[in-house]
């Protein structure tokens, strides 16, 4: 007790942690996948605005399964999990335990493709390729920036004994029993799951996963964004034709059943060009900087005849590259 002259003490306890701790818990989804046979698969927690492809990949990933092994079925009771859905939209509880079921099966899903730029307004002399693997054993083949995709059944062969790569065949998915068979190659990496690159030489087709190329700055997609900014094209005026009611036809897909990009995936490449763009132009102004003082203290301040940035001389190569 304090005395007269004294001021009583005046403690204020800490806030309790235990309120955000909940909060916490109660926003993931805390799931036990099992097979069919009843094992036990992998245990995690996601957030609910997780998508079931990524959810798919998680799994496979924590049970690690042999490679070319993926998760084929996934379903919570009687609702069968689609791969474009959120956990959150399927009505999966948060903050309690949810057991899910999973079929694991030998078969290839994702998307692969090359791009390389031609010119930077008509795509005059652009490759493009794309494959696109589903679960059900079929995949759709471009073999150009303006052919249309074709749909294959694909057969899975053994591992080579050299090498982390598994052969393929191909066969087009028509009526005719005469159709020619293709064979193909599926490399695989040790370090990375993501780098895949898949060969079909008589189709003339070398493309790499596209999730491997996204995480280099090197997907179709990124370098269209970083060509719109690099030649100083409206970048807001294309993405508002891109997305929704063109995006399909300016990235050349022509059917709601073939890839397409998100609205996510356009802003989150032109977020990465943008961050490109700047970069470099902070790097030519230092440059230019550089450049005037040695004019200025090693040439006597004469003024020397000022040189073309990179991206006036990629200008006037695109403009030497196009035929109309």
């Amino acid at each position: 007790m304090a005395c007269a002259c004294c001021k009583p003490h005046d403690f204020q306890c800490a806030p309790s942690a235990v309120p955000v701790l909940a909060a916490r818990f109660r926003k993931k989804i805390f799931l036990t996948v099992s097979e069919l046979s009843g094992a036990t698969l992998a245990k995690l927690s996601v957030e609910p605005k997780s998508l079931v492809a990524d959810l798919k990949l998680s799994i496979e990933q924590q049970a690690n399964l042999p490679p070319g092994c993926v998760v084929r079925w996934l379903a919570w009771g009687t609702t069968v999990l689609q791969d474009d859905q959120l956990l959150e939209d399927v009505g999966i509880p948060c903050g309690t335990q949810v057991d899910l079921v999973a079929i694991c099966a030998d078969a290839i899903i994702g998307d692969f493709e090359v791009y390389q730029p031609g010119c930077p307004t008509c795509d005059y002399n652009a490759e493009l390729k794309r494959v696109r693997f589903f679960a059900d054993g079929t995949a759709l083949i471009q073999g150009g920036p303006y052919d249309v995709f074709t749909k294959y059944r694909y057969s899975l062969g053994e591992f080579s004994k050299t090498r982390l790569e598994r052969q393929l065949r191909f066969v087009e998915d028509v009526a005719d029993a005469a159709s020619p068979v293709y064979d193909g190659v599926l490399q695989l990496s040790a370090t990375n799951a993501l780098n895949r690159r898949l060969k079909i030489p008589d189709m003339d087709i070398d493309v790499e996963d596209v999730r491997f190329l996204r995480e280099r700055g090197q997907s179709f997609l990124q370098l269209k964004m970083q060509i719109m900014l690099s030649y100083h094209l409206d970048c807001f005026h294309s993405l508002a034709l891109w997305y929704p009611e063109a995006l399909n036809h300016s990235l050349r897909f022509d059917s709601e059943d073939l890839p397409f990009y998100s609205e996510e995936d356009v802003w989150a490449a032109y977020s990465n060009a943008w961050t490109t763009a700047k970069q470099e132009e902070r790097m030519i102004e230092a440059d230019g900087l550089a450049e005037s003082y040695d004019r200025y203290y090693f040439q006597g301040g004469r003024r020397a005849e000022k040189a073309k940035t990179p991206k006036q001389k990629r200008q006037v190569e695109a403009r030497k590259k196009c035929t109309w």
